[in-house]
Protein backbone atom coordinates (compact mmCIF):
# COMPACT_ATOMS: atom_id res chain seq x y z
CA UNK A 1 0.00 0.00 0.00
CA UNK A 2 1.16 3.49 -1.01
CA UNK A 3 1.39 6.10 1.71
CA UNK A 4 2.51 9.83 2.47
CA UNK A 5 4.13 11.73 4.83
CA UNK A 6 2.19 15.05 6.13
CA UNK A 7 4.34 16.28 9.14
CA UNK A 8 4.44 19.87 10.44
CA UNK A 9 8.30 20.68 10.70
CA UNK A 10 8.56 24.71 9.92
CA UNK A 11 11.75 25.61 9.84
CA UNK A 12 13.56 22.63 9.79
CA UNK A 13 13.05 21.76 6.10
CA UNK A 14 15.13 23.92 3.32
CA UNK A 15 18.43 24.01 2.55
CA UNK A 16 19.97 27.40 3.23
CA UNK A 17 19.26 29.77 0.72
CA UNK A 18 21.63 32.63 0.19
CA UNK A 19 21.09 35.89 -1.89
CA UNK A 20 22.34 36.14 -5.54
CA UNK A 21 25.86 36.63 -5.84
CA UNK A 22 27.69 38.55 -8.94
CA UNK A 23 29.52 35.48 -10.47
CA UNK A 24 31.41 36.98 -13.55
CA UNK A 25 34.17 35.26 -15.34
CA UNK A 26 32.53 31.72 -15.14
CA UNK A 27 29.68 31.28 -17.38
CA UNK A 28 28.45 27.97 -15.50
CA UNK A 29 27.63 30.10 -12.31
CA UNK A 30 26.46 33.09 -13.49
CA UNK A 31 23.32 34.48 -13.48
CA UNK A 32 20.73 32.44 -15.80
CA UNK A 33 19.65 33.26 -18.95
CA UNK A 34 22.90 32.94 -21.12
CA UNK A 35 20.58 31.15 -23.82
CA UNK A 36 16.73 31.26 -24.36
CA UNK A 37 14.73 33.42 -21.67
CA UNK A 38 13.01 31.98 -19.01
CA UNK A 39 9.62 30.63 -19.67
CA UNK A 40 6.84 32.40 -19.65
CA UNK A 41 3.09 31.23 -19.81
CA UNK A 42 1.55 28.26 -17.83
CA UNK A 43 3.26 25.06 -17.36
CA UNK A 44 2.51 21.69 -19.25
CA UNK A 45 0.23 19.92 -17.27
CA UNK A 46 1.70 16.46 -18.57
CA UNK A 47 0.94 13.50 -16.53
CA UNK A 48 4.01 11.06 -16.56
CA UNK A 49 7.59 11.50 -15.78
CA UNK A 50 10.82 9.53 -17.27
CA UNK A 51 13.51 9.70 -15.34
CA UNK A 52 16.50 9.16 -16.90
CA UNK A 53 19.66 8.10 -14.69
CA UNK A 54 23.08 7.54 -15.59
CA UNK A 55 25.64 6.25 -13.43
CA UNK A 56 28.85 7.87 -13.15
CA UNK A 57 28.63 10.40 -15.84
CA UNK A 58 30.47 13.94 -14.95
CA UNK A 59 28.34 16.97 -16.38
CA UNK A 60 31.81 18.15 -18.08
CA UNK A 61 31.26 15.03 -20.53
CA UNK A 62 28.36 16.11 -22.64
CA UNK A 63 28.52 18.49 -25.18
CA UNK A 64 25.70 20.30 -24.14
CA UNK A 65 27.81 21.21 -20.54
CA UNK A 66 30.63 22.22 -23.27
CA UNK A 67 32.64 19.27 -23.66
CA UNK A 68 34.24 19.25 -27.15
CA UNK A 69 36.75 16.64 -28.08
CA UNK A 70 34.55 13.74 -28.64
CA UNK A 71 30.98 13.47 -29.88
CA UNK A 72 29.95 11.50 -26.46
CA UNK A 73 26.08 12.55 -26.14
CA UNK A 74 24.48 13.85 -29.82
CA UNK A 75 20.61 12.45 -28.22
CA UNK A 76 21.38 14.30 -25.26
CA UNK A 77 22.66 17.69 -26.54
CA UNK A 78 19.55 17.35 -29.31
CA UNK A 79 17.20 16.86 -26.20
CA UNK A 80 18.90 19.87 -24.24
CA UNK A 81 17.88 22.05 -27.18
CA UNK A 82 13.91 20.94 -25.85
CA UNK A 83 14.84 21.55 -22.47
CA UNK A 84 15.76 23.17 -19.45
CA UNK A 85 19.37 23.01 -18.36
CA UNK A 86 20.61 23.44 -14.89
CA UNK A 87 24.64 23.94 -15.21
CA UNK A 88 24.81 24.13 -11.43
CA UNK A 89 23.75 21.03 -10.06
CA UNK A 90 24.80 18.68 -7.01
CA UNK A 91 24.70 15.47 -5.98
CA UNK A 92 23.49 14.46 -2.31
CA UNK A 93 26.86 12.28 -2.18
CA UNK A 94 29.55 10.81 -4.19
CA UNK A 95 28.18 6.87 -4.53
CA UNK A 96 25.61 5.66 -5.66
CA UNK A 97 23.68 4.08 -2.37
CA UNK A 98 23.24 7.74 -0.46
CA UNK A 99 22.43 9.57 -4.08
CA UNK A 100 18.99 7.38 -5.13
CA UNK A 101 18.04 7.63 -1.53
CA UNK A 102 17.85 11.61 -1.98
CA UNK A 103 17.37 11.35 -5.65
CA UNK A 104 14.25 8.93 -4.28
CA UNK A 105 13.21 10.57 -1.17
CA UNK A 106 13.63 14.46 -1.23
CA UNK A 107 16.16 14.10 1.96
CA UNK A 108 19.81 14.03 2.10
CA UNK A 109 21.13 10.92 3.46
CA UNK A 110 21.67 11.63 7.14
CA UNK A 111 17.85 11.69 6.76
CA UNK A 112 17.13 8.41 4.70
CA UNK A 113 19.34 7.06 6.12
CA UNK A 114 20.46 4.66 3.47
CA UNK A 115 24.32 4.58 2.14
CA UNK A 116 25.98 6.34 5.19
CA UNK A 117 28.13 3.94 6.71
CA UNK A 118 27.41 3.29 10.52
CA UNK A 119 30.04 1.77 12.81
CA UNK A 120 29.27 -2.12 12.67
CA UNK A 121 27.67 -3.66 15.52
CA UNK A 122 25.23 -5.92 13.48
CA UNK A 123 26.43 -9.60 12.32
CA UNK A 124 23.88 -9.46 9.41
CA UNK A 125 24.48 -6.20 8.15
CA UNK A 126 26.34 -5.64 4.87
CA UNK A 127 29.93 -4.75 6.13
CA UNK A 128 32.30 -1.88 4.25
CA UNK A 129 34.99 -1.77 5.57
CA UNK A 130 34.76 -1.26 9.79
CA UNK A 131 30.97 0.19 8.83
CA UNK A 132 27.28 -1.52 8.46
CA UNK A 133 24.92 -0.34 5.54
CA UNK A 134 21.35 0.36 6.69
CA UNK A 135 18.16 0.31 4.30
CA UNK A 136 15.94 3.84 3.73
CA UNK A 137 13.97 4.96 7.20
CA UNK A 138 11.23 3.32 7.57
CA UNK A 139 9.40 6.74 7.99
CA UNK A 140 10.90 8.19 4.94
CA UNK A 141 8.13 7.73 1.91
CA UNK A 142 9.41 7.49 -1.60
CA UNK A 143 8.45 9.42 -4.71
CA UNK A 144 6.43 6.03 -6.07
CA UNK A 145 4.66 6.06 -2.66
CA UNK A 146 4.24 10.00 -2.83
CA UNK A 147 2.30 9.66 -6.32
CA UNK A 148 -0.63 6.50 -5.17
CA UNK A 149 -2.47 7.34 -8.58
CA UNK A 150 0.66 6.73 -10.94
CA UNK A 151 1.83 3.47 -12.20
CA UNK A 152 5.34 3.45 -10.94
CA UNK A 153 8.02 1.37 -12.25
CA UNK A 154 12.37 1.16 -12.21
CA UNK A 155 14.68 -0.46 -14.38
CA UNK A 156 18.09 -0.49 -12.05
CA UNK A 157 21.18 -2.12 -12.20
CA UNK A 158 23.42 -0.79 -9.53
CA UNK A 159 24.11 -3.24 -6.89
CA UNK A 160 23.42 -1.53 -4.15
CA UNK A 161 19.72 -0.70 -5.44
CA UNK A 162 18.20 -3.89 -4.34
CA UNK A 163 14.81 -4.00 -2.94
CA UNK A 164 15.92 -5.00 0.77
CA UNK A 165 17.66 -0.95 0.84
CA UNK A 166 14.32 0.42 0.58
CA UNK A 167 14.45 2.08 -2.71
CA UNK A 168 11.64 -0.67 -3.96
CA UNK A 169 9.23 0.82 -1.27
CA UNK A 170 5.63 1.59 -2.93
CA UNK A 171 6.78 0.49 -6.59
CA UNK A 172 4.82 -1.54 -8.78
CA UNK A 173 7.47 -2.42 -10.47
CA UNK A 174 11.37 -2.72 -9.26
CA UNK A 175 13.23 -4.53 -12.25
CA UNK A 176 16.32 -5.10 -10.72
CA UNK A 177 19.96 -7.09 -12.04
CA UNK A 178 22.94 -7.29 -9.87
CA UNK A 179 25.91 -6.05 -11.90
CA UNK A 180 29.20 -7.15 -11.64
CA UNK A 181 31.99 -5.10 -12.52
CA UNK A 182 32.83 -6.54 -16.42
CA UNK A 183 28.63 -8.22 -16.43
CA UNK A 184 26.08 -6.18 -16.10
CA UNK A 185 22.82 -5.23 -18.02
CA UNK A 186 23.64 -3.06 -20.98
CA UNK A 187 22.55 0.44 -21.99
CA UNK A 188 20.58 -1.46 -25.08
CA UNK A 189 18.82 -3.82 -23.06
CA UNK A 190 17.35 -1.33 -20.77
CA UNK A 191 15.99 0.65 -23.16
CA UNK A 192 14.16 -2.33 -24.64
CA UNK A 193 12.77 -3.09 -21.33
CA UNK A 194 11.41 0.37 -20.95
CA UNK A 195 9.86 0.16 -24.44
CA UNK A 196 8.41 -2.49 -23.68
CA UNK A 197 7.12 -1.36 -20.13
CA UNK A 198 5.40 1.88 -21.82
CA UNK A 199 3.98 -0.49 -24.31
CA UNK A 200 1.76 -1.66 -21.85
CA UNK A 201 1.26 0.83 -19.27
CA UNK A 202 1.55 4.34 -21.25
CA UNK A 203 -1.93 4.68 -21.36
CA UNK A 204 -2.08 5.47 -17.77
CA UNK A 205 0.09 8.43 -15.72
CA UNK A 206 3.07 6.75 -14.79
CA UNK A 207 6.67 7.49 -12.97
CA UNK A 208 9.05 5.47 -15.00
CA UNK A 209 12.87 5.40 -13.61
CA UNK A 210 15.37 4.18 -16.22
CA UNK A 211 18.89 3.47 -14.75
CA UNK A 212 21.69 3.00 -17.13
CA UNK A 213 24.79 1.37 -15.35
CA UNK A 214 27.45 1.70 -18.28
CA UNK A 215 29.84 5.03 -17.96
CA UNK A 216 30.51 2.96 -13.87
CA UNK A 217 34.09 0.72 -14.45
CA UNK A 218 34.61 -1.11 -16.14
CA UNK A 219 34.97 1.19 -19.04
CA UNK A 220 33.60 -1.57 -21.27
CA UNK A 221 31.84 -0.43 -24.55
CA UNK A 222 31.10 -2.00 -27.31
CA UNK A 223 33.70 -2.35 -29.97
CA UNK A 224 32.59 -0.37 -32.24
CA UNK A 225 31.97 2.50 -29.71
CA UNK A 226 35.87 2.30 -27.98
CA UNK A 227 37.27 1.87 -31.56
CA UNK A 228 35.54 5.37 -32.50
CA UNK A 229 37.26 6.69 -29.46
CA UNK A 230 40.57 5.40 -29.47
CA UNK A 231 42.88 7.90 -29.39
CA UNK A 232 45.85 5.65 -29.83
CA UNK A 233 47.51 2.49 -28.14
CA UNK A 234 46.57 1.90 -24.38
CA UNK A 235 50.16 0.56 -22.80
CA UNK A 236 49.98 -1.25 -20.15
CA UNK A 237 45.89 -1.24 -19.83
CA UNK A 238 43.29 -2.41 -21.91
CA UNK A 239 39.27 -2.87 -21.78
CA UNK A 240 37.91 -3.63 -19.47
CA UNK A 241 39.66 -1.41 -17.49
CA UNK A 242 39.14 -2.37 -14.26
CA UNK A 243 39.42 -1.25 -10.59
CA UNK A 244 42.51 -2.26 -9.96
CA UNK A 245 44.36 1.00 -11.88
CA UNK A 246 43.09 2.57 -7.92
CA UNK A 247 46.12 1.43 -6.22
CA UNK A 248 48.16 2.65 -9.40
CA UNK A 249 50.34 6.12 -10.05
CA UNK A 250 48.75 8.55 -12.35
CA UNK A 251 48.44 7.37 -15.40
CA UNK A 252 51.15 8.54 -18.20
CA UNK A 253 50.54 10.38 -21.63
CA UNK A 254 49.55 6.94 -23.17
CA UNK A 255 46.87 5.53 -20.26
CA UNK A 256 45.12 8.49 -19.27
CA UNK A 257 43.86 9.56 -22.69
CA UNK A 258 42.75 5.93 -23.09
CA UNK A 259 41.04 5.43 -19.73
CA UNK A 260 39.14 8.87 -21.02
CA UNK A 261 38.20 7.24 -24.62
CA UNK A 262 36.76 3.99 -23.10
CA UNK A 263 34.51 6.28 -20.68
CA UNK A 264 33.49 8.32 -23.18
CA UNK A 265 32.80 5.74 -25.48
CA UNK A 266 30.63 4.11 -22.70
CA UNK A 267 28.91 7.70 -22.86
CA UNK A 268 28.05 7.60 -26.06
CA UNK A 269 26.90 3.85 -26.33
CA UNK A 270 24.14 5.15 -23.66
CA UNK A 271 23.39 8.40 -25.00
CA UNK A 272 22.60 6.31 -28.01
CA UNK A 273 20.30 4.39 -26.34
CA UNK A 274 18.53 7.09 -24.62
CA UNK A 275 18.14 8.48 -28.03
CA UNK A 276 16.25 5.10 -29.25
CA UNK A 277 13.93 5.16 -25.72
CA UNK A 278 13.07 8.55 -26.42
CA UNK A 279 12.14 7.78 -30.61
CA UNK A 280 10.16 4.96 -28.84
CA UNK A 281 8.11 7.18 -26.86
CA UNK A 282 7.59 9.68 -29.67
CA UNK A 283 6.27 6.73 -31.72
CA UNK A 284 3.78 6.02 -28.67
CA UNK A 285 2.97 9.69 -28.40
CA UNK A 286 4.12 9.86 -25.06
CA UNK A 287 6.34 12.41 -24.71
CA UNK A 288 3.63 15.45 -25.26
CA UNK A 289 2.40 14.19 -21.97
CA UNK A 290 5.63 13.14 -20.36
CA UNK A 291 7.88 15.08 -17.99
CA UNK A 292 11.54 13.66 -19.37
CA UNK A 293 14.36 14.29 -16.93
CA UNK A 294 18.24 13.07 -17.51
CA UNK A 295 20.91 13.38 -14.61
CA UNK A 296 23.19 11.04 -12.87
CA UNK A 297 24.00 9.83 -9.17
CA UNK A 298 27.16 11.46 -8.77
CA UNK A 299 30.24 12.02 -11.06
CA UNK A 300 33.58 10.68 -11.83
CA UNK A 301 37.25 11.78 -11.12
CA UNK A 302 39.87 10.75 -13.78
CA UNK A 303 43.06 11.76 -11.73
CA UNK A 304 41.36 15.51 -11.67
CA UNK A 305 42.54 15.54 -8.04
CA UNK A 306 45.32 12.45 -7.63
CA UNK A 307 42.36 10.18 -7.03
CA UNK A 308 40.46 7.90 -9.76
CA UNK A 309 36.58 6.94 -9.76
CA UNK A 310 34.17 7.74 -7.14
CA UNK A 311 33.27 7.86 -3.53
CA UNK A 312 36.27 8.95 -1.85
CA UNK A 313 36.03 13.17 -2.59
CA UNK A 314 33.82 15.93 -2.79
CA UNK A 315 35.19 17.78 -6.02
CA UNK A 316 33.43 19.10 -8.75
CA UNK A 317 34.12 16.36 -11.08
CA UNK A 318 32.03 13.73 -8.83
CA UNK A 319 29.07 15.42 -7.05
CA UNK A 320 28.93 18.21 -10.14
CA UNK A 321 26.22 16.29 -12.21
CA UNK A 322 23.75 17.03 -15.35
CA UNK A 323 20.47 17.85 -14.91
CA UNK A 324 18.26 18.05 -18.07
CA UNK A 325 14.08 19.14 -17.95
CA UNK A 326 12.54 18.62 -21.10
CA UNK A 327 8.24 19.85 -20.59
CA UNK A 328 5.53 17.83 -22.37
CA UNK A 329 5.68 19.29 -25.72
CA UNK A 330 8.86 19.96 -25.62
CA UNK A 331 8.97 23.92 -25.92
CA UNK A 332 7.96 25.28 -22.53
CA UNK A 333 11.63 26.66 -20.97
CA UNK A 334 13.57 24.98 -24.42
CA UNK A 335 16.92 26.22 -24.37
CA UNK A 336 16.59 28.06 -21.41
CA UNK A 337 19.98 27.57 -19.00
CA UNK A 338 19.37 28.02 -15.11
CA UNK A 339 22.79 28.39 -13.63
CA UNK A 340 21.40 29.17 -9.93
CA UNK A 341 22.77 26.37 -7.78
CA UNK A 342 20.63 23.52 -6.43
CA UNK A 343 20.56 19.73 -5.48
CA UNK A 344 19.12 16.50 -6.19
CA UNK A 345 16.64 16.53 -2.82
CA UNK A 346 14.92 19.44 -5.06
CA UNK A 347 13.57 16.60 -8.01
CA UNK A 348 11.15 15.03 -5.57
CA UNK A 349 9.12 18.46 -4.50
CA UNK A 350 9.77 19.02 -8.26
CA UNK A 351 8.16 15.84 -9.34
CA UNK A 352 5.29 16.21 -7.12
CA UNK A 353 4.49 19.96 -7.95
CA UNK A 354 4.10 18.60 -11.62
CA UNK A 355 1.94 16.27 -11.24
CA UNK A 356 -0.75 19.13 -9.02
CA UNK A 357 0.58 17.36 -5.42
CA UNK A 358 1.58 18.90 -2.10
CA UNK A 359 5.07 19.06 -0.89
CA UNK A 360 4.98 17.00 2.31
CA UNK A 361 6.36 19.11 4.96
CA UNK A 362 8.96 16.93 5.62
CA UNK A 363 11.04 17.12 2.87
CA UNK A 364 14.48 19.46 2.54
CA UNK A 365 14.48 20.03 -1.51
CA UNK A 366 12.37 22.24 -2.62
CA UNK A 367 10.57 22.45 -6.24
CA UNK A 368 12.90 23.83 -8.78
CA UNK A 369 10.20 25.76 -11.03
CA UNK A 370 10.37 29.11 -9.05
CA UNK A 371 14.36 28.63 -10.71
CA UNK A 372 12.98 27.89 -13.95
CA UNK A 373 9.99 30.69 -14.03
CA UNK A 374 12.60 33.04 -12.94
CA UNK A 375 10.42 33.80 -9.78
CA UNK A 376 13.55 32.80 -7.64
CA UNK A 377 16.86 34.70 -8.69
CA UNK A 378 19.45 32.85 -5.52
CA UNK A 379 21.55 30.05 -5.18
CA UNK A 380 20.21 27.51 -3.07
CA UNK A 381 22.86 26.05 -0.93
CA UNK A 382 23.63 22.21 -1.73
CA UNK A 383 25.45 20.15 1.49
CA UNK A 384 27.22 16.42 0.22
CA UNK A 385 28.72 14.23 2.57
CA UNK A 386 29.07 10.11 2.97
CA UNK A 387 32.22 8.44 1.66
CA UNK A 388 32.58 5.31 0.67
CA UNK A 389 36.70 5.45 0.89
CA UNK A 390 38.76 6.94 3.45
CA UNK A 391 38.37 9.61 6.08
CA UNK A 392 34.66 10.82 6.38
CA UNK A 393 34.42 14.55 4.52
CA UNK A 394 31.66 17.17 4.08
CA UNK A 395 31.11 19.99 1.57
CA UNK A 396 28.70 22.87 1.59
CA UNK A 397 28.27 25.33 -1.53
CA UNK A 398 26.30 28.33 -1.41
CA UNK A 399 26.75 29.28 -5.55
CA UNK A 400 29.90 30.69 -5.38
CA UNK A 401 32.18 29.42 -2.73
CA UNK A 402 32.41 25.79 -1.50
CA UNK A 403 33.74 24.23 2.03
CA UNK A 404 35.05 20.88 2.07
CA UNK A 405 36.22 19.53 5.34
CA UNK A 406 36.96 16.57 7.60
CA UNK A 407 34.14 15.41 9.80
CA UNK A 408 36.48 14.49 12.70
CA UNK A 409 39.20 17.53 12.38
CA UNK A 410 36.83 20.34 10.99
CA UNK A 411 39.92 22.34 11.37
CA UNK A 412 40.81 19.70 8.27
CA UNK A 413 39.28 22.52 5.90
CA UNK A 414 39.70 23.94 2.64
CA UNK A 415 37.57 26.59 1.18
CA UNK A 416 37.24 27.41 -2.68
CA UNK A 417 36.20 30.32 -4.79
CA UNK A 418 34.54 28.14 -7.99
CA UNK A 419 34.54 31.68 -9.97
CA UNK A 420 38.19 32.13 -10.04
CA UNK A 421 39.38 28.24 -9.45
CA UNK A 422 37.16 26.52 -10.63
CA UNK A 423 38.99 23.23 -10.79
CA UNK A 424 39.34 23.58 -7.26
CA UNK A 425 43.49 24.01 -7.00
CA UNK A 426 43.24 27.48 -4.72
CA UNK A 427 42.29 26.92 -1.34
CA UNK A 428 41.53 30.53 0.21
CA UNK A 429 42.82 31.27 3.90
CA UNK A 430 41.15 29.39 7.08
CA UNK A 431 40.42 32.93 8.07
CA UNK A 432 38.93 34.71 4.76
CA UNK A 433 35.13 36.13 5.39
CA UNK A 434 34.00 33.34 2.66
CA UNK A 435 35.40 30.48 4.91
CA UNK A 436 33.97 32.07 8.12
CA UNK A 437 31.02 32.63 6.95
CA UNK A 438 30.52 29.30 4.91
CA UNK A 439 31.52 27.31 8.05
CA UNK A 440 28.88 29.62 10.24
CA UNK A 441 26.43 28.40 7.58
CA UNK A 442 27.21 24.71 7.41
CA UNK A 443 26.59 24.54 11.41
CA UNK A 444 23.73 26.45 10.87
CA UNK A 445 22.20 23.99 8.40
CA UNK A 446 23.27 20.58 10.66
CA UNK A 447 21.58 22.14 13.30
CA UNK A 448 18.66 22.39 11.57
CA UNK A 449 19.09 19.02 9.95
CA UNK A 450 19.57 17.15 13.35
CA UNK A 451 16.17 18.70 14.63
CA UNK A 452 14.62 17.05 11.39
CA UNK A 453 16.12 13.51 12.10
CA UNK A 454 15.01 13.50 15.49
CA UNK A 455 11.07 14.66 14.55
CA UNK A 456 10.77 12.20 11.13
CA UNK A 457 13.01 8.78 13.10
CA UNK A 458 11.22 9.42 16.21
CA UNK A 459 7.88 9.25 15.26
CA UNK A 460 5.09 6.33 15.11
CA UNK A 461 5.97 4.40 11.91
CA UNK A 462 3.30 4.02 9.21
CA UNK A 463 0.77 1.24 9.81
CA UNK A 464 1.66 -0.46 6.79
CA UNK A 465 5.42 -0.87 7.03
CA UNK A 466 6.84 -3.42 4.01
CA UNK A 467 8.34 -6.33 4.99
CA UNK A 468 11.29 -5.80 2.64
CA UNK A 469 12.37 -3.19 4.78
CA UNK A 470 14.30 -4.41 7.77
CA UNK A 471 14.66 -2.16 10.88
CA UNK A 472 18.52 -2.43 11.19
CA UNK A 473 21.65 -3.90 9.24
CA UNK A 474 20.57 -4.32 5.47
CA UNK A 475 21.86 -8.53 4.84
CA UNK A 476 21.99 -8.44 1.20
CA UNK A 477 22.14 -11.48 -0.87
CA UNK A 478 25.03 -13.53 -1.45
CA UNK A 479 25.08 -12.85 -4.96
CA UNK A 480 24.69 -8.95 -4.22
CA UNK A 481 27.55 -9.04 -1.86
CA UNK A 482 29.58 -11.10 -4.33
CA UNK A 483 28.95 -8.12 -6.68
CA UNK A 484 29.96 -5.78 -4.62
CA UNK A 485 33.39 -7.34 -3.72
CA UNK A 486 33.63 -7.30 -7.77
CA UNK A 487 32.95 -3.49 -8.38
CA UNK A 488 35.88 -2.88 -5.09
CA UNK A 489 33.02 -2.19 -2.68
CA UNK A 490 33.58 -4.38 -0.33
CA UNK A 491 36.22 -6.94 1.14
Amino acid sequence: MKGRLSVRTAGLLALLTVGALSCDGNPDLSRPGAMASAPSGQMPAGQNILLIVVDALRADRLGCYGYSRRPTSPAIDALAKESIVFDSFRAAAPWTAPAFGTILTGVLPDVHQAGPLHPAGEEDGVRIGPHTLFPIHKNVSTIAQLLPDHQTAAIVNNAYLHRRMGYARGFDLWNYQVAKVIRHRLADRVSSLSGMWLKRNGNRPFFLMVHYMDPHLAYNPPRKYHEAFLDRKPGRYRVPYLRSVRSQKPLGDRELPFMKSAYDGEIRFTDDEIGRLLRQMQGMKLLDNTWVVVTADHGEEHFDHGGFEHGHALTEEVVRVPLIIRAPGGRWGAGHRVSWSAGQADLVPTFLQWMGKETPDDLQGRSLVPLITGKEAAHRSTYSAHLIYGEQQESFFDGRYKLIRHKKDKKRARVFDLVNDPLEKLPLDSRSPAAVRLTAQLERFLKQQDALIRTVHGRNPPSDPSDTDPDGPVALPEDVQDSLRSLGYIE
